[in-house]
């Protein structure tokens, strides 16, 4: 695990449980794999999936520092990091990674006022696979579409 806290260690688990739908939770599954990013890129190629080394090495970052739970130190990466955030919000999780996530979307935002605070939804980052998924049903006490308890 990567993962700092036990909170970051529930996000890396969620991301490595649905490894396949976004870039993230390709480039992590390749983490843990031992793979390094030109290993990653070459089996992106093959899968049909073309993506650089540069590209893995900064998706790479971005998971070290979100799990590190550390936010992006250039305002220009803000929105990047947070999809990764995002994402996580499809997913069932608890009410206390709920409020983690959306205290970092918050601050994330602050820094980059496009930084959205919504689960990431059927948006496929780094994928061909536009496989249909159902968001959860919307909470009647915020209005938003996310899995777990409402804070």
């Amino acid at each position: 695990m990567f993962a700092s806290t036990t909170l970051m260690a529930e996000f890396e688990s969620i991301l490595l449980a649905h490894v396949g739908r976004t870039r993230f939770s390709i480039t992590l599954d390749g983490m843990h794999r031992g793979l390094t990013d030109g290993e990653m890129s070459a089996e992106a190629d093959r899968d049909g999936i073309p993506c650089s080394a540069n590209s893995i090495a900064m998706v790479r970052r971005t998971l070290l520092l979100t799990l590190a739970d550390e936010l992006h130190p250039a305002p220009s990466d803000a929105e990047n990091q947070s999809y990764l955030y995002r994402e996580v919000l499809n997913y069932e999780h608890t009410s206390d990674l709920h409020r983690h996530i959306m205290t970092r979307l918050k601050q994330l935002q602050a820094v980059d006022r496009n930084v959205k605070l919504d689960p990431l939804g059927l948006t496929n980052l780094g994928r061909h696979d536009k496989r249909s998924e159902k968001l959860p049903e919307h909470c009647t006490k915020c209005w938003t579409h996310h899995a777990g308890e409402c804070i």
